[in-house]
């Protein structure tokens, strides 16, 4: 789940920070805490972009969402969740490619 702190997650620097074992588990608490800031997924907000990025050795999940007819961009810190060398070279990986829009 969330960190207690007051980020809203609108840059890297105000990340939300994610305690998660594992990336299944980041993306159900990155849903959970969309939905409890902008309410019902599709009635209210949606999804319109999502894509890692790397910035200073911590990982990120950034996720565009679209709120009436205002675009944020909400980052979510994963660094937990890939404590090993392995995925995190993975996640490099990723993070070098475009960024991937869900509309």
């Amino acid at each position: 789940m969330p960190s207690g702190k007051t980020n809203f997650g609108e840059s890297a620097e105000s990340a939300i920070l994610l305690s998660a074992k594992s990336s299944i588990e980041a993306i159900e608490d990155e849903n959970r805490y969309l939905t409890r800031r902008f309410g019902e997924e599709g009635k209210y907000w949606r999804k319109t972009g999502q894509w890692p990025t790397v910035r200073n050795d911590r990982y990120f999940d950034v996720i565009e969402v679209q709120v009436g007819q205002v675009t944020l961009r909400i980052y979510f810190d994963v660094t937990s969740t890939f404590p090993s060398a392995p995925p995190r070279d993975d996640y490099r990986k990723l993070a070098q490619m475009r960024p991937r829009r869900t509309t």
